[in-house]
């Protein structure tokens, strides 16, 4: 009998290549009918999530489908991205097996980005833009974790913060295929920034959250036809944090800290205007 594993793997293989296919064959388009400036897109993907924590010798791993919304103003020399995502799954591995009981977690990663695309073909490569700009992120993470039965720990992060960022841009000669990549640095807006512990069988708590994300972002959208496109979409993320017992970044008042790696591909369908 076939893993569920390899279920996954073969229908989302043949999910990407049917899109995949749809863009190869569509027709050109003229590149004055597509320079539009605005996009609204809502895709679908699947998101792995590890997360290690330093005061236990644990490694905790999750997987779930992902929906995302996000809008896209772009003109010649600027772009403006807002994404909203959202993740939720009712399994998670500890240490490589797979606990009894109730284990869940959840994500919902907000972004904004402004990039000003200030260097034209870059690299000598033609149509391709290099940029710089700014990010802001919020982020909530959450998992629950039943440690044997009976007894649970529930652990929640909220992460605000701001950083730079650096973009390339692609468009081919008409416009209709365009790829992207994005490389942001964000670290936390103290008091905003907090991470908590509700549990039967450890010490509870609520406190600060100190933290430095890197993240890269790669695109790449097709025109299907003067209003509609479709985009391929990988987000990573890599974070290490340090939680306290209160909101103050003293080495006494450390509690407890770790790491996480997200990481999602999703497939979009977009309008523009």
């Amino acid at each position: 009998m076939e893993k569920p594993a390899g279920r996954k793997v073969i229908f989302f293989g043949g999910f990407f290549l049917g899109i995949l296919i749809l863009a190869f064959t569509a027709q050109n388009i003229r590149a004055e009918e597509i320079g539009r400036a605005c996009c609204l897109k809502l895709g679908l993907g699947y998101g792995y999530w590890i997360k290690g924590l330093l005061n236990w010798p644990v490694e905790w791993r999750g997987s779930s489908p992902v929906v995302v919304l996000s809008f896209q103003k772009s003109t010649e020399r600027f772009s403006h991205n807002t994404k909203l995502a959202f993740g939720r799954s009712g399994s998670i591995s500890v240490n490589g097996r797979r606990r009894p009981g109730e284990n869940g977690f959840y994500w919902l990663p907000a972004e904004y980005s402004f990039t000003w695309h200030c260097a034209r073909n870059v690299f000598r490569i033609k149509r391709l833009d290099w940029g710089f700009g700014g990010t802001a992120q919020f982020m909530r993470l959450r998992e629950t974790v039943y440690l044997q039965e009976g007894e649970s720990a529930r652990h929640w992060e909220q992460y605000v913060g701001l950083g730079p960022n650096m973009a390339f841009r692609w468009q081919s000669a008409n416009s209709s295929w365009t790829a992207k990549m994005m490389i942001s640095f964000t670290c936390f807006l103290p008091y905003l920034s907090r991470a908590g512990v509700i549990s039967d069988v450890i010490p509870e708590h609520s406190g600060g959250l100190w933290w430095l994300r890197s993240g890269v972002s790669i695109s790449v959208d097709r025109a299907l036809s003067k209003s509609w496109v479709m985009a391929l979409v990988y987000d990573r993320d890599a974070v290490i944090g340090a939680r306290t017992a209160s909101y103050k970044l003293k080495a006494s008042e450390f509690i407890g800290g770790g790491n996480y790696l997200l990481s999602h591909f999703s497939m979009k369908i977009g309008y523009r205007w």
